[in-house]
């Protein structure tokens, strides 16, 4: 009776051969680097390429991983760099943000104090200062 496969066999594998988990990692880099994230990948799951890095550190190599993930955020701020100095033509800031918001995870900052019961935004701390309030109710 068969209990199925041994073991840690490499039947599974995607990339059997170092050459082979090499050129894949190279071809992930590539992906990352022009712009488009690990989600998307069509050659593996985040979880497969996460084993990969784990069980083949010499072919998916993580801090060259790491750099092209970097290049891929920066490519997007380059693009809103760019946009804002007017070089893209239709550029959407919103879209832009929206984009930022999922790659780096920006989100909108709201920042405010709390004095007894009352929360105050920095803007409304700011108009009360100008205003001459200097307590708040």
């Amino acid at each position: 009776m068969s209990t199925g496969a041994p073991e840690r066999n490499q039947n599974a594998l995607k990339w059997k051969t170092p050459e082979e988990r090499v050129a894949a990692c190279g071809r992930l880099c590539d992906h990352l680097r022009s712009g488009l994230g690990f989600d998307c990948w069509e050659e593996a799951s985040f979880p497969t390429i996460q084993s990969y890095i784990e069980d083949y550190p010499i072919e998916f190599k993580s801090d060259l991983i790491d750099d092209a993930d970097r290049a891929r955020k920066a490519f997007f701020q380059r693009a809103g760099v760019n946009g804002m100095l007017g070089q893209i033509d239709g550029f959407s800031s919103p879209t832009w943000k929206f984009q930022m918001q999922n790659i780096c995870n920006w989100r909108d900052k709201t920042e405010s104090e709390v004095n007894g019961n009352m929360t105050l935004s920095i803007a409304d701390q700011i108009r009360n200062e100008q205003n001459g309030d200097t307590e708040t109710e």
